[in-house]
């Protein structure tokens, strides 16, 4: 116990001390924090410029404006992004119009080949009905026309 009184004794005369030692103290945490909080402010107006300049505007409204600061920049942040997400949309529909034009075309051209590939069996079968009526080494019209369609030429009107 009697170092419990030694220690109230000496805090009783040396109260004006301790008490400007712990206002010291405090201070001294007080500065360190606002020091602290001015750098995390100053880090975020230097992040804030740049990403307003990259915007194409600035951070700080002009002098006789009374928007807050960062609402320009913030609104034309906001119109980028929208900007962005249209023509994404835009893309991807001229993406896809291409596309079903593409398969459009890819379609004629197999419907096409098709035809054409119905074509050339014909003027083939055709070709070899009339190889099978040559007698001797005498030809035809016929066998002409057969040839014309085997070669994809004009045929004769029937």
């Amino acid at each position: 116990m009697n170092i419990f009184k030694a220690i109230a004794s000496f805090i009783g005369i040396n109260r004006s001390w301790l008490t400007l030692l712990a206002l010291g103290g405090v201070a001294a945490f007080l500065w360190v924090e606002y020091a602290t909080v001015r750098n995390e402010r100053d880090r975020f107006r230097a992040w804030a410029d740049v990403v307003c300049a990259s915007a194409g505007t600035t951070f700080a409204p002009a002098a006789k404006s009374k928007l807050k600061p960062g609402a320009q920049c913030r609104a034309e942040i906001a119109a980028l992004a929208k900007f962005r997400a249209d023509q994404a949309r835009l893309t991807a529909q001229t993406l896809a119009d291409a596309a079903v034009k593409r398969d459009g075309k890819i379609n004629r051209d197999i419907a096409s080949a098709a035809k054409s590939a119905r074509t050339a069996a014909q003027a083939a079968a055709a070709m070899e009905k009339q190889d099978a009526k040559v007698t001797a080494d005498h030809v035809d019209a016929d066998w002409f026309d057969a040839l014309n369609g085997l070669a994809g030429l004009r045929r004769k009107a029937n």
